[in-house]
């Protein structure tokens, strides 16, 4: 016996085209996935009215958010700041959005004597994925995979990749 016997040719190039043709069907299918997942976060429309006099301490800003959505939406809010600053939340009153439902919650527009602007909305999927449409695009951006099963009010941090836009 001189060595190994590596098999033939034919043997190998089956096996990696067999490897190579898994890998592509499981990548199809996670794209897919997420296709539909965007699909459905894009299906939650939201808008801001700013209300009163602009420079008035007393003037808010009124966010509302639709779910146009097959499914609900939990633990909606509010992406705001001052400029340049750290993205705080302003949650809405509902946890839970149904489809159909519309909700809306106003911000006051001066916090702790800070002019703060309205970056956009967040919400978590039925999936539990967390999704935030920016106001100065309208981009949708999906932060993280889906959260585990505890305390259903804890909150994520702000996503920070939306800028603050409306003042």
């Amino acid at each position: 016996m001189r060595g190994i016997d590596w098999g033939t040719a034919p043997a190998w190039l089956s096996a990696f085209l067999t490897g190579g043709s898994l890998l592509l069907g499981f990548y199809i299918l996670l794209r897919d996935r997420r296709k539909e997942e965007r699909l459905e976060a894009s299906k939650v429309v939201s808008m801001y009215y700013p209300e009163g006099d602009e420079y008035a301490e007393s003037s808010q800003i009124r966010v509302v958010l639709r779910n146009t959505a097959d499914r609900p939406i939990y633990f909606p809010g509010v992406l705001f700041g001052a400029s340049g600053g750290r993205l705080r939340a302003w949650p809405f009153e509902e946890d839970v959005v149904e489809p159909g439902e519309c909700v809306e919650v106003r911000v006051p527009r001066y916090l702790d004597e800070m002019r703060i602007g309205i970056a956009g909305v967040f919400f978590h999927d039925a999936d539990g994925c967390i999704w935030a449409r920016d106001f100065s695009d309208f981009s949708l951006v999906r932060k993280g995979k889906p959260f585990p099963a505890r305390a259903p009010r804890r909150r994520r941090r702000a996503i920070r990749r939306v800028r603050v836009t409306a003042y």
